[in-house]
């Protein structure tokens, strides 16, 4: 691959063998292969430094509950994030935002707005039908408390979705991941040419599900699949001049030039059964490894 400097010099000999009035053919719009079917995001309370989404661990509910240290930092974050007219108050409307984000993101079933209303004013001293700083702290050792109630719902609902967000991209075989290749890129309708391969070696190097996987460059993967097609895109002739500021006059000429599009998918092997497959497309390993580290249900 030629440095920038390689580069340069080979545009400034390409220009000097150009005499002024000489045509060229340039890409109108290249197309650019991309994955046109990505997995949806789920739940976006599955983030890592989302606070609603750590409750879904019993032990971190139970840490929370018992280290007063640890609880004052989740509390803190989550009155900024829910504190939105910033008047440093949960105000009654932002209570309910809290707790209807919370029953979401756990899976339980949604608190109605007397249930929260009574729980605000339980903890509302200051009667201002909202809560202090102070006042939300125990506002939220309730909320805390029920949550451990309910753990096991909670983990059981969660394995429920996890499972069922992984079952269009689990493969039972090498076929049965090919299509769930073809269905992720799913090429142009206009495309021709169409044609779906499991690529020799296994080393991550490119393809879709590195990034999305967390895979390193050079990790063993158990399976690459290859798509490839046609693509035509449009090409317009151009005059150079080298005195116009942009050096280029379109000629209002065109031709169809066929582009050969090529995109991997990268295939893992799952750590554990799920419905008898035993091939997990990488784009959704960590919704895999989710899983993996939820809690039994004779742990919670």
């Amino acid at each position: 691959m030629l440095s920038a400097g390689g580069m340069r010099k080979a545009v400034a000999q390409r220009a000097a063998q150009r005499t002024p009035g000489d045509l060229e053919w340039h890409y109108a719009q290249r197309p650019v292969p991309q994955v046109r079917n990505k997995p949806p995001r789920d739940d976006t309370r599955g983030a890592e430094d989302d606070d609603l989404a750590w409750l879904r661990d019993p032990g971190w509910v139970k840490q929370l509950l018992e280290n007063p240290g640890t609880r004052q930092y989740a509390e803190g974050r989550l009155f900024q994030r829910f504190d939105r007219n910033r008047n440093d108050q949960l105000d009654l409307w932002e209570a309910r935002a809290l707790c209807g984000e919370l029953c979401t993101t756990l899976g339980l079933h949604a608190m109605n707005q007397e249930s929260v209303q009574k729980l605000v004013d339980s903890c509302d001293v200051s009667e201002t039908n909202g809560l202090t700083r102070e006042e939300f702290h125990r506002f939220f050792g309730t909320l805390l408390r029920n949550v451990q109630r309910n753990s096991p719902q909670v983990l059981e609902n969660r394995r429920t979705t996890l499972v069922t967000f992984l079952e269009p991209y689990l493969a039972k075989d090498d076929a049965q991941a090919q299509d769930i290749a073809l269905r992720l890129i799913s090429p142009p309708e206009v495309s021709t040419n169409v044609a779906v391969m499991l690529e020799e070696g296994t080393k991550v190097t490119d393809g879709y599900g590195a990034t999305e996987g967390q895979l390193d460059r050079g990790d063993q993967v158990a399976l690459v699949v290859k798509v490839t097609w046609d693509e035509t895109c449009t090409d317009r002739e151009y005059r150079w001049w080298p005195d116009r500021h942009d050096n280029l006059d379109y000629t209002g000429k065109t031709r169809d030039n066929v582009v050969n599009q090529s995109m991997r998918v990268l295939f893992d092997r799952l750590p554990f059964p799920v419905g008898g497959a035993s091939l997990v497309a990488c784009c959704v390993l960590h919704k895999v490894r989710e899983l993996q580290q939820l809690p039994l249900p004779e742990e919670t």
